[in-house]
């Protein structure tokens, strides 16, 4: 405000000004040209120097207006009695004036093009990121970095459903069937990530073909962190989606963590305990969706949900599978126990028959963490870990007994 005349006035920054508030910072990223165009940085805006005011004094409680200094005081008082109706310019003579002391707007767009800023949205740095892995000659290392980089984009919901549009769903698919044990790792966890929560991409993965290649991944591949990640998107494409569920068992996905139950070395035990939360999420899904209903017999969508969750019946395809679950019960890790624990609860009813052979061996277990349990209360720890495991266990022999 022109405290003279009483008039409103925006003044554009002057690149001369060398004075500005600390601490003020934009995201940009430098145009293509100018070294390495993609890396972004943080640009000061004092180093930039762009300014509100032609002329702030940082050590004096004044503001300068061209030849004249304004306190604070007055521009508070000054503030207060703005009346937002009021006709900023009052004459042409006085227009021209102020055409004369701010910077017009095809100045300021200039000022822009000559520091070479541009501000991205979430989509165009994926957009560049898919640019940059498709750029002919990119090494395997460089195409790793730029997946890494975009898994982290993927996370959120709207980016995801983004993949498509930039070509960037198709790419990640077609890098599950890669030779490089790395490029399919890599593939799969961005699509493991782009899959969580997000039924739009989930069907984007099964129309794909994302699922049997997957599978494959999981059936063949002799590197165990391909598998590792293979199964951590195929368990986000299948949670949530009954229809993805169906076909991952008509798919041979249920055989196939079968047998990765079956497999005796220590070094799947990872994978396995994967495989183990992955069936009991999915029968506590199936169980909370009857539950749903039974609640609530008149909710029309829960009960078409119910019916498409009935057409897979995944706890008799457990049990048709012999309720494998249970083999990395005999792992003297806690969390892993806990996970087979959590997993047989869920399972009590249809794989009873199979649970009885390893009553021994959970009396054996409660026997353990009562002791533990014991030493947990005596020496005051709050969390109960133990005594929780005690619980479970009992709950389960309680059972089969």
């Amino acid at each position: 405000m022109d405290f003279q005349t009483g008039i409103k006035e925006a003044k554009f920054l002057d690149p001369e000004d060398d004075n500005s508030s600390a601490g003020s910072s934009l995201q940009v990223v430098r145009e293509e040209g100018e070294e390495n165009g993609e890396v972004e940085e943080s640009v000061d805006m004092e180093t930039e120097k762009m300014k509100y005011l032609k002329d702030y004094n940082r050590d004096e409680s004044e503001i300068n207006f061209g030849e004249r200094r304004v306190s604070k005081d007055d521009l508070k008082n000054a503030l207060k009695n703005f009346k937002s109706g009021m006709d900023d310019v009052k004459n042409k003579e006085e227009a021209e004036k102020l055409q004369e002391k701010y910077r017009s707007y095809e100045e300021l767009k200039q000022d822009f093009k000559a520091m070479n800023v541009k501000v991205e949205t979430d989509t165009e740095i994926m957009q560049r990121l898919v640019d940059q892995f498709k750029e002919e000659g990119a090494s395997l290392e460089q195409k790793i970095n730029v997946l890494h980089d975009l898994e982290y984009y993927v996370h959120q919901i709207d980016n995801a459903q983004n993949l498509e549009s930039i070509n960037g769903f198709k790419m990640l698919v077609k890098g599950l069937n890669d030779t490089e044990p790395e490029m399919k790792e890599a593939c799969a966890f961005v699509l493991g990530s782009a899959f969580q929560s997000n039924p739009k991409v989930q069907i984007q993965g099964i129309e794909e073909g994302a699922m049997t290649l997957l599978l494959h991944m999981m059936h063949f591949d002799q590197s165990f962190n391909v598998q590792k990640k293979a199964l951590y998107a195929l368990s986000s494409l299948i949670r949530h989606f009954p229809y993805a569920q169906r076909k991952f068992v008509s798919l041979g996905g249920v055989t196939n963590l079968s047998q990765v139950l079956q497999r005796e070395s220590s070094a799947m035990l990872q994978l396995q305990i994967r495989a183990v939360s992955l069936f009991n999420d999915l029968v506590v899904e199936h169980n909370s969706a009857k539950e749903t209903v039974d609640n609530d017999p008149s909710d029309t969508v829960a009960r078409q949900r119910l019916e498409q969750y009935n057409q897979v019946n995944i706890s008799k395809i457990i049990v048709d599978h012999g309720c494998l679950i249970v083999r990395p019960i005999f792992s003297s890790d806690h969390d892993v126990r806990e996970k087979v624990l959590l997993a047989m609860s869920s399972l009590l009813t249809p794989c009873k028959a199979h649970f009885k052979d390893l009553v021994d061996h959970l009396n054996q277990l409660k026997i353990e963490y009562d002791g533990l349990a014991r030493d947990e209360l005596a020496s005051g720890d709050t969390e109960e870990f133990f005594r929780s495991m005690l619980v479970l266990v009992e709950k389960v022999l309680s059972q089969l007994l």
